[in-house]
């Protein structure tokens, strides 16, 4: 979504336009390893079924 939205404002020729592309960008770099690592760890704990008796 973010990489969908970052790059409107330089399509419409907004001043900065390419500074916000580059935060978007960066944004998505930053914060995809870190939901990934979020994932991994808590998924197992949080995803568990309960034991059927």
């Amino acid at each position: 979504m973010q990489a969908a939205l970052g790059s409107v404002p330089l399509a419409m020729g907004i001043p900065g336009g390419e500074i916000i592309l580059a935060v978007v960008v960066l944004s998505i770099v930053v914060t995809a390893p870190i939901g990934l690592l979020a994932i991994q760890m808590l998924g197992p704990r949080l995803l568990d079924a309960p034991e059927v008796s």
